[in-house]
């Protein structure tokens, strides 16, 4: 019963919110960017949204957001890179830098951006 709640969850926000919105900017010739809600593990994901995976698909560049100075989200940006390889999108956006305030020293910045490099992130957007 858990399991076909948690899926209905996912097939109804995708159907209803990302694919509309999807349709609508081809539709508009407008690349379909951004990132899902709690997205950082995957337990966080099936509570919110279901999938992140099924949401990615309907995103032209789809995307996460990684505002700390953490790199420990690796599923999280391993998932959404690996959707855009298997489905031949042009590129994958991360929101990074956005809470680590203007202190964080430049090392910090440059190994958070080559691990994300590592992890099949080409795009990022400071926020």
């Amino acid at each position: 019963m858990r399991y076909d709640y948690f899926r209905t969850l996912c097939e109804l926000f995708t159907e209803n919110f990302t694919k509309q919105i999807s349709s609508w900017c081809d539709e508009n010739e407008i690349l379909l960017t951004g990132h899902v809600l709690a997205e950082n593990t995957v337990l966080q994901q099936t509570q919110s949204v279901g999938s992140c995976m099924a949401n990615y698909q309907f995103m032209q560049w789809p995307g996460i957001d990684l505002l700390t100075d953490q790199a420990n989200d690796l599923v999280m940006a391993k998932q959404c890179s690996s959707v855009a390889s298997q489905l031949g999108k042009e590129r994958v956006l991360s929101e990074l830098y956005g809470c680590t305030g203007w202190d964080w020293p430049l090392e910090g910045h440059k190994f958070i951006a080559d691990w994300q490099f590592a992890a099949g992130i080409i795009f990022f957007a400071r926020i």
